[in-house]
C-alpha cells in the first residue's frame, strides 16, 4: 500500500536498532540479524577448537550464534558454516554447547550476587507477600522449595518464574542470606541481566 504524501515509513524493531546505534549481527545458523548482546562469538582456539568469546573481544575472526540447545546442535551436526566464517577448515565444534552452558550458568551466578548487592532481590515469605503483584519481575525458585512456598509465593508476585539448579541454602549464601526457598526479582540495571542470563539458561537445556 502506498503511503500517503509526508507519511514516514514505518521501521521493524530492528531497523529501529539499527538506527539508534545498537551492533547487530547475523547469527551463522539461522542467517537472522540480531542485536550482538543476544548472541554470543565464537573463535578459533589455539588447539584449533571453537572457542567462545563471553566478551566479544577476543582477537581474530568471530563468528555469532544464537545461545540456543537447537542452534549449537545444529553447528555440531552440520560445522561447515561455522568453518567458513571462521576460515578454519578442520575447526573442532563438539564443545560448544557444554561451553555455553558453563559460562551462562557463571554469568547468572555472578548477576545473582550483584542484584543483591544493589538492592535488587527480595526473599522472605512475608516481605514477597506485602510486594504484591506487579512489582517483581521475576521469582526465582531453589530446587527443594517446598510447593507450599511456591504456591504462596507465585499467588503474590504474579510473574515469570524461574527454576534454578541451586538448592534453598546454595540460594542464600549465593545471595548473602539464610537458606531461601524463594526470591522476587526486583527491575534493577543487574536485574536486567540477571534475567537475560536465566531465559539463556533455559534455551541451553
Amino acid at each position: 500500500m502506498a503511503r500517503a504524501p509526508g507519511q514516514k515509513a514505518r521501521r521493524s524493531p530492528r531497523e529501529k536498532k539499527r538506527a539508534i546505534g545498537v551492533p547487530m549481527r547475523m547469527c551463522v545458523v539461522s542467517r537472522e540479524e540480531k542485536p550482538a548482546s543476544e548472541l554470543m562469538r565464537v573463535v578459533v582456539g589455539p588447539a584449533s577448537e571453537a572457542v567462545i568469546d563471553v566478551n566479544g573481544k577476543l582477537p581474530g575472526r568471530g563468528a555469532w550464534v544464537t545461545p540456543t540447545r537447537a542452534s549449537f546442535e545444529t553447528l555440531v551436526a552440520r560445522p561447515q558454516p561455522l568453518r567458513h566464517a571462521l576460515e578454519a577448515s578442520d575447526l573442532r565444534v563438539d564443545n560448544l554447547l557444554a561451553q555455553a552452558r558453563a559460562l551462562t550458568q557463571r554469568a547468572m551466578l555472578d548477576m545473582l550476587s550483584l542484584s543483591a548487592r544493589c538492592g535488587g532481590l527480595v526473599s522472605g515469605a512475608d516481605a514477597i507477600e506485602r510486594l504484591g503483584p506487579g512489582k517483581a519481575v521475576a521469582m526465582l525458585v531453589a530446587s527443594d522449595a517446598s510447593p507450599k512456598a511456591v504456591e504462596a509465593a507465585t499467588s503474590a508476585l504474579q510473574t515469570e518464574v524461574f527454576a534454578l539448579d541451586l538448592d534453598k541454602e546454595a540460594l542464600g549464601h549465593r545471595i548473602g542470606k539464610g537458606p531461601r526457598a524463594v526470591v522476587a526479582l526486583m527491575p534493577c540495571a543487574p536485574g536486567r541481566r540477571l534475567l537475560m542470563e536465566l531465559r539463556r539458561t533455559l534455551d541451553l537445556r
